[in-house]
């Protein structure tokens, strides 16, 4: 995926993930990066946005299963502009596309630097 300049995605677990699966979440808050000030961001065709989950007990997670959720929201640096617009619209439209044009980030656990 791709977002917007200003924007990040928080990926964090859901709340009954420990309870019915017995997961943590080893990084235990992903961020994927929007593009920043040079136009780089976290948005090519092999940047997967993934949850690391480390098992507590025996469980087994199947397709389909949902155990962490991402929210979508502008980051620290963002103008105030952008912070203002978020706060009295915060709608969000998805579009999708054959091809992301973002060069390759490394892929998960990229950071960059």
């Amino acid at each position: 995926m791709e977002l917007p300049k200003y924007y990040q995605a928080n990926i964090i677990p859901r709340s009954g993930t420990f309870k019915k699966y017995g997961l943590i979440q080893t990084n235990h808050y992903g961020v994927v990066d929007g593009p920043d000030q040079n136009g780089a961001g976290y948005s090519g065709n092999d940047d997967v946005w993934c949850f690391g989950a480390y098992a507590l007990k025996e469980s087994t997670v199947t397709e389909g299963d949902r155990i962490c959720q991402f929210e979508i929201r502008p980051t620290m640096k963002a103008p105030w502009y952008v912070k203002l617009k978020w706060l009295f619209n915060s709608n969000i439209s998805f579009v999708e596309v054959e091809n992301l044009e973002a060069k390759n980030r490394g892929g998960y656990g990229a950071t960059g630097i």
